[in-house]
């Protein structure tokens, strides 16, 4: 019951409060540096590369995406969190 107290309450306050510009900025960060470094990966851009063909894709997909990804805001999670994430759904 502690630790679903403990996830109430961040989630109610992630709700509330929402995100600050320097958290967003290091999750776009890591996120887009994370994508970068995947795709010297072999392996992983054969994946990428398969999934951009199974999906009528293409590369300009993912640019696009890390594009949208950059221009987020702060406004922009906090609406997206209050329409997705309910805490009382986490524990029924």
């Amino acid at each position: 019951s502690k630790v679903t107290t403990a996830i109430t309450e961040e989630l109610d306050k992630l709700l509330a409060e929402g995100v600050t510009e320097q958290e967003l900025a290091s999750a776009a960060e890591g996120y887009l540096q994370r994508q970068e470094v995947s795709r010297t990966e072999d392996a992983k851009l054969v994946q990428i590369l398969e999934d951009t063909l199974y999906s009528d894709r293409t590369m300009a997909y993912y640019a696009r995406l890390e594009q949208q990804i950059r221009a987020l805001t702060t406004d922009d999670v906090a609406r997206v969190l209050k329409k997705h994430v309910d805490p009382k759904k986490f524990f029924t």
